[in-house]
């Protein structure tokens, strides 16, 4: 039931049905999701305790956040009410996704959706538009396409959502697959590109670039990395450059949509480098209003965080990210199918980086749900989701970092099986789930369960640069 709940949570929040159909707005879907997802991860199979909710670096830092964003605010108790479902949805994930299959199964459900939103984004174009798309497109988009729900009603939320599905679809369907699975990717990427083609998004067209370029080249050979940035280099930016309003680019500053960015982004620069808490959860908008008379969204993932919830704010939100990609870059997976689960979330997760400078992400779900996951493929790679909660409890103490070969979780529910091999040639342990009866698991693909001090540093000094990227783009655009 709990997986349930997240497959239909990932349904309602891209086409979001209680937004243009009026029966199913009184049935609050979102809500009733939520419920089912909490009802079905009190039940789920291994049992629940409160402790399952602190088991990886990434649990402690979404609890660091939530504290934060309600500490920060001017009405804890109003943003609290605000914010707490977020958070619930994260935990519903992280303990939802136990195994390859249903990760798997998720980005697959994830890449569909996007599919079917660009669909009906494209099918507006020629009269099938339930959603009344056309008119904003043709109106006040100047052409540009948009999908008209609240979350892809403008053309660079639109683009820049479909982009990670291009890497996605790329790597569930083309990465090591037969024939006749790799041809799903021609229709996918016809349509997803046919669909970011029609946004006009110069962002999205650059976060696209990089996202297809690391999809292909992660973890190649170095002979076929140089040889793939060659190609992308010359003959891939070229066709880049090609793409519509892209031009623009060359002279941004009598760019009116750059210009606008400049704006807030000078503004949330001086309310960071000014203040210590920031402005608030979800106060850019008006904090912005009070100084220049009007308002105007932050258009940045960074800066909205930075402006909002000061500097312990962006702080946290630069651990997240950090913990993440240091659970992919440092993982041992352990057949192909886990790697290209690292592959999915990688690409998954860089393209939210990239374009949470171009667009503002802060509180969207989507990031809750990237995070969870990649999460949950950490207790994966620990062998968590394999003990009963009950066990769990007990004896999850993990030992400290050690990247040697053939490390064993230490402790009485494991031991060595000798010379025993997994399925897949892993090295393996035994897990006695009861005196008379062993279950074979391979050994864990990764061993860091906590934050120590040069973490600690390396989120410092990758929050300094994130500033001072900040100031950069102010200074040269």
């Amino acid at each position: 039931m709990d997986f349930f709940a997240i497959k239909l949570f990932v349904i309602l929040y891209h086409i979001r049905p209680h937004e243009w159909i009026g029966p199913v707005r009184s049935l609050r879907p979102a809500l009733l999701s939520m419920l089912i997802g909490i009802w079905g991860t009190a039940n789920r199979k291994n049992g629940f305790s409160l402790s399952l909710l602190w088991k990886t670096p990434h649990d402690w830092l979404m609890w660091a956040y939530l504290v934060w964003i309600v500490l920060s605010s001017p009405s804890p108790w109003s943003t609290f009410q605000t914010s707490y479902s977020l958070f619930v949805y994260y935990f519903v994930i992280v303990l939802g996704l136990s195994s390859l299959e249903r990760m798997k199964s998720y980005m697959r459900w994830w890449v569909f959706m996007l599919v079917v939103v660009a669909s009906f984004a494209l099918a507006s174009k020629f009269g099938f538009d339930p959603t009344y798309s056309s008119d904003i497109t043709e109106g006040k988009m100047k052409g540009r396409m948009v999908f008209n729900v609240s979350i892809f009603d403008n053309p660079n939320a639109l683009g820049h959502s479909l982009v990670p599905a291009l890497g996605i679809a790329y790597l569930l369907y083309f990465w090591n697959r037969f024939f006749t699975v790799r041809a799903l990717l021609i229709p996918i990427w016809g349509i997803l590109g046919w669909c970011l083609f029609e946004t006009q998004s110069k962002g999205a067209f650059l976060s696209a670039f990089a996202t297809v370029l690391a999809a292909v080249s992660f973890r190649r050979p170095i002979f076929v990395k140089l040889t793939i940035f060659f190609v992308a280099a010359t003959i891939g930016w070229g066709a880049v450059k090609s793409l519509p309003r892209m031009s623009e680019l060359e002279k941004p500053t009598a760019e009116g949509g750059i210009q606008g960015r400049l704006w807030v982004f000078t503004w949330g620069y001086e309310t960071y480098q000014r203040t210590f808490t920031g402005v608030g959860w979800r106060n850019f908008d008006e904090g912005f209003a009070r100084s220049s008379g009007f308002r105007k969204a932050p258009h940045s993932t960074f800066v909205a965080v930075g402006a909002e919830l000061g500097k312990p704010g962006l702080f946290i939100l630069v651990g997240i990210l950090y913990a993440c990609f240091r659970t992919l870059m440092t993982a041992r997976t352990r057949d192909d199918e886990e790697e290209r689960m690292r592959r999915v979330f990688f690409v998954l997760l860089l393209s939210f980086a990239v374009s949470s400078w171009m667009v503002d992400w802060s509180y969207r779900a989507s990031f809750f749900m990237i995070v969870a996951a990649v999460a949950a493929f950490h207790r994966h790679l620990m062998n968590l989701n394999h003990l009963p909660a009950t066990a769990a409890d007990a004896k999850s103490k993990l030992p400290a970092v050690d990247n040697s070969p053939q490390k064993i979780l230490p402790g009485e529910a494991f031991k060595k099986l000798p010379g025993k091999t997994s399925e897949k040639g892993v090295p393996a342990v035994a897990f006695e789930k009861q005196a008379d009866q062993v279950a074979v698991v391979p050994e864990p693909g990764i061993v860091w369960s906590s934050l120590g001090w040069k973490d600690w540093l390396m989120i410092f000094i990758a929050t300094k640069l994130t500033v001072v990227f900040w100031g950069y783009i102010l200074k040269n655009m």
